[in-house]
């Protein structure tokens, strides 16, 4: 459903824009994540908290460049990430690959994890 509606998604952060600027993961931790949620499909706390961390200061560094608050992660991470991600940083927007329509160029000018 959120595949179909990704034009209108996408347009609703980025009006007119053919480059789109978000935060992505770090592809070490895109990987951790995605074996997780295919293992039992739980974080390990610690693991949790430091996403949590991590997240929120990706998320200044990305707004205080004037860039909307969207992160980018694979469809599989999407709805879990958007859930966990919430609770504490309400106004950041998940999005998966697959809702950024093929006209438009993604550009990941903040990463969320790794250093």
């Amino acid at each position: 459903m959120r595949v179909a509606l990704g034009r209108a998604i996408v347009q609703q952060w980025f009006a007119g824009q053919e480059t789109l600027n978000v935060m992505g993961l770090d592809a070490q931790l895109e990987q951790v994540l995605v074996q997780a949620m295919n293992g039992n499909g739980a974080m390990e706390p610690g693991l949790a908290e430091t996403l949590m961390t991590q997240a929120q200061q990706a998320l200044e560094r990305h707004e205080s460049s004037g860039e909307p608050p969207v992160l980018v992660v694979q469809h599989s991470l999407r709805a879990v990430l958007s859930r966990f991600l919430r609770r504490r940083l309400r106004h950041m927007s998940v999005l998966s690959q697959a809702e950024i329509p093929d006209d438009r160029t993604l550009r990941v000018t903040t990463v969320v994890g790794g250093r």
